[in-house]
């Protein structure tokens, strides 16, 4: 038996979701100049296309991993923060405010909880 059914009928996320989370958090707060700003150098958001496109309307960053595949980039801050952010579903990366953008977050991940 796992302990995950019982922590989504508590309403708390598993640790990986948690882990997620808090990249996430991080990375919504240095897309909208929230965090520090030595964070900000660590990432880098894609430039878009000067054509309309429907992929130009959501944020994405640039993944390092594939670069450094034999070091440990794609263990580092900045793979682990592309990759999560990049997995996100476009309706809570375009979020401007932070309590939607936590209320997304969580109704997306309980609805794949169990």
């Amino acid at each position: 038996m796992t302990i995950t059914p019982i922590l989504c009928s508590l309403h708390l996320l598993p640790v990986k979701f948690r882990r997620q989370y808090k990249i996430a958090m991080i990375t919504f707060k240095v897309i909208h100049n929230l965090a520090p700003a030595y964070l900000g150098d660590l990432v880098t958001i894609k430039r878009t296309s000067r054509y309309n496109l429907r992929s130009n309307k959501s944020i994405t960053l640039f993944d390092p991993s594939a670069k450094y595949k034999r070091t440990l980039g794609e263990r580092s801050f900045k793979a682990a923060v592309a990759k999560t952010w990049n997995s996100l579903p476009d309706n809570i990366r375009n979020q401007s405010n932070i309590n939607q953008f936590i209320g997304y977050f969580y109704k997306h991940f309980f609805s794949n909880c169990l």
